[in-house]
């Protein structure tokens, strides 16, 4: 809900435009703005994503007021003034489209290393193809928020996770949870995992990101124990054929 003062022309924009930070700065174009940047997409991957199509209708109709608005100060971070309210309705216009870019994700956990090569190999096949930028984030060591920010907009999101207990990983587990509930969307995927006994957890992927709506390229790559430089080689292909798709999904656009 957004409220207005006309005499100020003032709009109160409550969870809208916002962001979790507290600086003594008042106004965002008084602050870093790397940090602005950031913390300003942290919070739209994070809370208001599965809102995307009711933020593209509130977007259009308040255009349609042809409100003058000289400061929006949300519920939460600094205040937006100048050129930077134009700036933020246009990233949340973008961001709430959920179009895909040119970029990737590669997420994953590992026990003894195996999980790890293996994404590091589909990551080197999607950048040796070209033209496309590669994220790949290690769970041990990076929140689940960090891996939605890193979400928003990609084309390509490839999961890892070795099996214990007959399970995925926990971390993994918990960031796909966390993921399913933000709805992202316009996806290719594809998953990887290692295991040493049962190997259950590429099922679990698969099944995880179906539930995401994740257009799977393959059923996956499992390898048992320390993956071979053969099983390695079909990690870049993975990677190159996941490119590929990408491309021509945006070249068909």
């Amino acid at each position: 809900m957004f409220s207005y003062l006309k005499e100020e022309e003032l709009l109160f924009s409550q969870d809208a435009f916002g962001m979790h930070l507290a600086t003594s700065c008042l106004f965002a174009d008084e602050n870093c703005e790397a940090t602005m940047a950031h913390e300003f997409k942290t919070y739209f991957a994070n809370i208001l994503t599965p809102y995307s199509g009711q933020i593209l209708k509130l977007l259009e109709s308040f255009g349609q007021l042809k409100l003058p608005v000289k400061i929006v100060a949300p519920d939460h971070g600094p205040l937006w003034r100048g050129e930077g309210i134009s700036h933020a309705l246009e990233q949340y216009r973008i961001w709430s489209e959920q179009k895909p870019e040119a970029r990737a994700l590669v997420v994953y956990d590992t026990m003894w290393k195996s999980t790890a090569s293996m994404a590091n190999s589909i990551a080197d096949g999607i950048r040796q193809h070209g033209g496309i930028k590669v994220d790949v984030i290690e769970l041990s060591d990076s929140f689940r928020s960090d891996v939605a920010t890193e979400l928003l907009c990609a084309g390509i999101f490839a999961v890892g996770s070795p099996t214990l207990n007959n399970n995925l990983f926990p971390r993994t587990a918990d960031a796909l949870t966390y993921l399913k509930g933000l709805r992202f969307k316009n996806l290719l995927g594809a998953a990887f995992a290692s295991y040493g006994w049962s190997g259950e957890s590429l099922g679990q992927i698969n099944d995880a990101l179906k539930a995401m709506d994740v257009e799977l390229l393959s059923e996956g790559i499992k390898v048992k124990y320390v993956p071979t430089a053969e099983d390695l080689s079909k990690c870049f292909d993975l990677g190159q054929q996941l490119a590929a798709a990408l491309k021509n999904k945006l070249a068909a656009k």
